[in-house]
Parts: structure tokens; C-alpha cells; sequence
């Protein structure tokens, strides 16, 4: 078992798709700085001699790492069709049950390596995220040294925000508690996404037809998602936002409104979905704070990747790999 697994992360990391997935991801993660880095010189370079332009920029600080949640899906979803699909194209699957290794054992190979690429490539793109904020935060310092640019240390404790410390809200005291606990989640969403592209790819037995299936998966997902999120969005959305509450407030109310328009086994379901999407989960984290169903989202993602796994284990191990019937 560990023999197969070391192989095919050593596969893995040698493969072209690998370093496509890298550099995509990278491309989408610094593009979010560097886009708000452009719009905030424009918004000064338009501004009236002698207005006050506040900064928006500088108060996103980690929420720019949880933007690439989202397209992560589709780097994946392209990712690990291609590197699981091309095994049955070229007949290798085949051989490596001829050489003695289990079907099981050959699925939960790729799906760790498949696992590990995707943490590799959130994590490397958060690393490229954090260093393009910081030549970013430099560029505007030099073309505005007028205007207070805040600190690093302040955008990564999130000084520039109103936040209340050391509420139960967050969890813990500080902001880089709430930071880690963010990563945890993401930790276990990869995983939902590399479970279901592992299991349609290991199923569909046809590279082309695995890059499809899963294509058509991620943005099922996304859709959904959008769908699902803006049902239990509260009505009194607009209104949360009245009177003099901070920002942790806030979201404390937006918490308790959400599904207000839903009621029974209609808005029950729903919330759940909410809960269990991986999409969803990262457009929560997107909200700069760490959402107190967090937790919620770590027990769906574990009950999701344990389901997949099982029954693609199962449908690998009963299927023929040449023509996808039933094994006697």
C-alpha cells in the first residue's frame, strides 16, 4: 500500500497537469490583490484634488486566500480527470492489478495523491497570495507616502477592522486563531472536492469522459451553491446593517436570519445543503470571519469524503475496467 501511494505521489508531482493546476491557481490567487491594487490607484488618481479617498484595499488581508476556494473546484475538477483518467487510457490501471495490487488500495492512491496536490496547490497559492499583498502594499506607499497605508502586522491581525477581540465569536482572542481555524475548513473542503473528482474519474473509466463529467460536476457545484446561498440569504438583509453595530454583531444577526423566508423540512433541507456545499463553505469564509456552523462544515465534509470514498472503492472492485460491467 505505501509502495503504490509513493508512486503515485512521486507521478503526481512529475506530471505536466500538476504545474498547470500550480500556475492556475496562482494566477487566481495573486489576481485578486493586484486587481484591487489597480482599482484603489484609480479611485485616487480620479478623486478631487483635496478629497479624502478612504482605502478599501488593505482591509482584506486573509480573506484574499479564501477567494480561490471557489475556482479551486474547476482546478481540480481538470486536475485530477486528467491525471486519474490518462491511467485508463494507457491501460495502466490494468497492469497494476495484474502486478498484485488491490483495487481498494489502488483508489485510495489516487485519491491521497490527488488529496495532497490539492492542498499543495491551495497552500502555495495562500504563500504567493501573502507576498503579492505585500509588494502591493509597498507599490501604493510609494505612489501615495501622504496617506496612511497601514502596516502588514496590521492587515494580518486585521487592525484596520472594527472587530471586537476576544469574543466567543471568533473562538479564540486573537484574529490568527480564527485564520487557522479558516485553513482547517479548507483543509477538509479539498478533500470533498478531491473524493468526488477522484470517484467520478475512477467511474467514468475514459479520460474525456472523466474531464466532462467533472467539468459539468464543478459547475453544478458552483451553481448550486449560488442558488442555495442566495435562498437562505435573510430577507431583512438590507436592514441588519442599521444602528451603530459592529461588524461582529452583524454577522451575528445575519447568522440567526438565515432561511427566515424558508420554514419546515423545505428550509431544514436547505440549511443543510448550505452547510455541506464545499462552494458555500468557501463563500463563508469569504466574510472575513470564521462562521460559528464552521464546525458544521467540517462534520458534512467528513461525512461526504467517507461516502464517496466507500462507494467508489466498492464500484471500482465490482466493475471490469475494459467494459464497465459487473465482475463476476
Amino acid at each position: 500500500m505505501n509502495n503504490i501511494i509513493s508512486a503515485e505521489f512521486s507521478r503526481l508531482f512529475k506530471s505536466r497537469i500538476f504545474k498547470i493546476a500550480l500556475i492556475a491557481a496562482a494566477v487566481v490567487s495573486v489576481s485578486f490583490p493586484i486587481y484591487e491594487m489597480i482599482l484603489e490607484i484609480s479611485w485616487r488618481s480620479s478623486a478631487p484634488s483635496g478629497m479624502e479617498v478612504g482605502s478599501s484595499f488593505y482591509e482584506y488581508g486573509f480573506q484574499y486566500c479564501f477567494f480561490v476556494t471557489a475556482p479551486l473546484g474547476f482546478i481540480l475538477a481538470v486536475m485530477i480527470s486528467i491525471f486519474v483518467g490518462h491511467e485508463f487510457s494507457n491501460s495502466t490501471i490494468s497492469n497494476k492489478i495484474i502486478s498484485g495490487h488491490s483495487r481498494p488500495s489502488i483508489y485510495l492512491a489516487y485519491f491521497a495523491a490527488c488529496y495532497l496536490g490539492g492542498i499543495i496547490i491551495y497552500f502555495s497559492s495562500v504563500v504567493l497570495n501573502m507576498l503579492i499583498q505585500f509588494i502591493c502594499f509597498w507599490i501604493i506607499s510609494l505612489l501615495y507616502p501622504k496617506h496612511e497605508i497601514t502596516t502588514a502586522e496590521k492587515v494580518f491581525n486585521h487592525d484596520s477592522m472594527s472587530y471586537e477581540a476576544g469574543t466567543l465569536y471568533f473562538y479564540f482572542d486573537t484574529d490568527w486563531g480564527v485564520v487557522i481555524r479558516d485553513f482547517i475548513v479548507v483543509i477538509f473542503l479539498v478533500a470533498v472536492f478531491c473524493a468526488l473528482f477522484t470517484f467520478i474519474a475512477m467511474i467514468a473509466q475514459s479520460k474525456p469522459r472523466a474531464v466532462i463529467i467533472c467539468l459539468v460536476a464543478a459547475i453544478a457545484i458552483s451553481s448550486w451553491g449560488e442558488m442555495v446561498s442566495s435562498k437562505v440569504m435573510p430577507v431583512s438583509y438590507d436592514m441588519i446593517y442599521d444602528g451603530n453595530d459592529s461588524i461582529v454583531d452583524i454577522y451575528e444577526k445575519e447568522e440567526s436570519l438565515r432561511g427566515e423566508a424558508l420554514s419546515g423540512a423545505d428550509k431544514a433541507i436547505t440549511l443543510f445543503i448550505d452547510d455541506a456545499l464545499p462552494y458555500t463553505q468557501g463563500l463563508a469564509l469569504n466574510d472575513d470571519y470564521f462562521p460559528k456552523r464552521g464546525f458544521k462544515f467540517i462534520l458534512c465534509d467528513i461525512g461526504i469524503v467517507s461516502l464517496l470514498t466507500a462507494a467508489g472503492v466498492l464500484l471500482f472492485t465490482k466493475r471490469d475496467l475494459k467494459s464497465g460491467v459487473k465482475s463476476e
